[in-house]
């Protein structure tokens, strides 16, 4: 994977890269947990990387930049909801099924 390196709020094995076409990636243990341009959101998380580190990851991408998006997990599933802050609670707009496939696309 090439592309230009930033540093951000990020902890071991992780990097944020400069992708093809207009995405930015951030980059946890040689996965592109996060990928994201102006149009959408792509997260990918395959079976074996859905840990507590990878869900932090992406949470943490969305919050340096905005993203749009919380990854959770409930009863043991992962789910995604799309943010908005109302009176300072997150409150999920769209309520998204769970994150059980490879990879989840959010549309912006």
């Amino acid at each position: 994977m090439q592309g230009t390196i930033e540093r951000g709020v990020y902890g071991n094995a992780t990097v944020i890269l400069d992708l093809q076409d207009g995405y930015k990636g951030v980059i946890y243990q040689d996965t592109c947990v996060v990928a994201w341009n102006g149009e959408r959101v792509l997260l990918t998380a395959p079976p074996c990387a859905k840990t507590q580190t990878t869900k932090l990851r992406m949470n943490q991408a969305n919050y340096q930049f905005n993203l749009g998006y919380v990854v959770c997990k409930r009863r043991g599933k992962w789910k995604v909801y799309t943010s908005k802050l109302v009176d300072g609670k997150l409150t999920p707009d769209a309520y998204l099924n769970d994150f059980t496939a490879h990879q989840f696309t959010i549309s912006r």
